[in-house]
């Protein structure tokens, strides 16, 4: 990997800005693209920066880091730039280093082609990034996501669409609910006006007027039909009103039809897209909700191991893995074994790596890696074929050993804590593997399945 990277430095003809020695200096983006630059500094205003990074990601720097020379707080350049550039330039260099090495470590070196791949390995090389929505007024839609549209070539895709996709693939987790919004049913357009009508002949031409109700004879008039000579009489059977509650009242009904004439309490209120015209009823509106994503566990672990690898890697494919509801099936079918062979013993045991993204950050992705792999290794000879595995998390690996007692399963626990601290990677921010176990019928409680089994673990490991 490349210690030195080559820095870019974009700015008009004129620049405050001292340019450091090593540096390359370009005046527009077009110069920029026929380049091949690891780093980029933009010295331009709020508004030529926003357009400089678009064109930039949307070219062949959709990942590389691009600092701003200048103070920039627009929710776009947050999106899709990397901060202000450190007041040391020197610290360019580690930022660099430690995003290279995150980017090589991800979907096992291979080059990101597919959007998929490009917004995964964003969110990958920088850790604590989200996919943040930005507001876009003029737009049918007000919001967007600035990072999935320039690292998208096909402009076709639906956004909204496809990072729900990406969410029922569990690779993404819903965040912080920022807005929720109503669209047409026929165009998803959420420029709406909401129009009072007529109940009776849906007209918009409706008014708010006083009226009275005789109670003589029932009629319903508006209350200047009622008043004669200074004094209220009923228009219809002539009788003289005189005392509110016991000769008249005034009906809640207090809106009038101008084209039927109809009364009427509440209006109708529809919903008419003004790009479509398509009239909706407030109830059949589409529902948006506009919120934050950002990666889950499944999706960090399937950047580490390979976005086509089946969520299994190298070391722990040697484990034979089943995928968590395999898992689930098989525990649940122990317990009931148990329920029924009260003799029957089964173990469950959970392993947890603490600390081990710190510690391969420290010791370097090789090397956490091949110090897994040893340990794995000798798991792997301890246990038996009879026995299941599964990963629930990237750093918690679990055990199904069936016609194993308490006896058994501490004694397989202590094996592997011995195993852990001999691996050099114990020695690196504070890693340390972490072992807790369950055991059938012993320490079955009423009503506990799989689930709850494991979520019970789960908590006594802080997982």
């Amino acid at each position: 990997m490349t210690n030195s990277p080559n820095i870019a430095f974009l700015a008009p003809h004129t620049t405050d800005f001292q340019i450091p020695d090593g540096w390359q200096r370009y005046e527009t983006v077009a110069q920029l693209t026929q380049a091949n630059s690891d780093v980029i500094v933009i010295d331009l205003p709020q508004e030529g920066l926003e357009r400089a990074i678009i064109e930039l990601r949307k070219s062949i720097y959709p990942l590389n880091l691009i600092f701003s020379a200048r103070p920039a707080n627009g929710p776009l350049f947050e999106q899709l730039g990397d901060g202000m550039l450190p007041e040391a330039t020197d610290a360019v260099l580690p930022l660099y280093r430690l995003w290279q090495q995150r980017l090589h470590s991800f979907n096992r070196g291979q080059p990101s082609t597919t959007t998929e791949e490009r917004v995964l390995a964003w969110l990958w090389s920088r850790p604590r990034s989200a996919l943040v929505p930005v507001r876009a007024p003029r737009q049918a839609i007000p919001y967007y996501y600035p990072l999935v549209d320039v690292l998208t070539e096909d402009d076709t895709i639906n956004a909204f669409s496809w990072l729900q996709l990406m969410q029922q693939q569990g690779l993404f987790a819903e965040g912080e609910l920022l807005d929720r919004l109503r669209q047409c049913r026929e165009c998803s357009s959420t420029r709406l006006n909401y129009i009072d009508v007529c109940p009776d002949c849906q007209t918009i031409d409706i008014t708010r007027q006083p009226s009275l109700h005789c109670f003589t004879c029932g009629h319903v008039a508006p209350q200047e039909s009622f008043l004669k000579n200074g004094t209220l009489e009923c228009p219809n059977c002539l009788t003289r009103l005189r005392h509110i509650g016991s000769d008249y009242d005034r009906p809640l009904e207090n809106l009038r039809c101008r084209s039927c004439n109809a009364f009427f309490e509440e209006p109708l209120v529809e919903a008419h897209c003004l790009d479509c015209q398509h009239i909706n009823a407030p109830e059949d509106l589409k529902v948006r909700e506009i919120r934050r994503y950002s990666l889950t566990e499944l999706g960090r672990l399937k950047c580490r191991q390979g976005l086509t690898s089946s969520l299994r890697d190298d070391h722990f494919d040697q484990l034979n893995l089943i995928n968590n509801g395999a898992f689930r099936t098989l525990l649940n079918w122990q317990i009931q074994l148990t329920h029924r062979y009260k003799s029957h013993a089964t173990s469950l045991m959970a392993i947890k790596f603490e600390n081990l993204e710190a510690a391969m950050e420290q010791v370097g992705e090789a090397g956490g890696i091949a110090a897994i792999d040893t340990l794995v290794s000798r798991i792997r000879e301890a246990i038996r074929e009879t026995d299941r595995c599964t990963r629930s998390k990237e750093n918690l690996l679990w055990l199904l050993l069936p016609n194993t007692d308490i006896e058994g399963r501490e004694a397989l626990r202590n094996r592997i804590l011995e195993l852990a601290q001999l691996l050099p990677i114990a020695e690196h921010s504070g890693f340390r593997v972490v072992v807790d176990g369950y055991t059938l019928p012993m320490e079955m409680l009423p009503q506990e399945d799989a689930e709850l089994i494991m979520a019970r673990l789960s908590g006594k490991l802080g997982a």
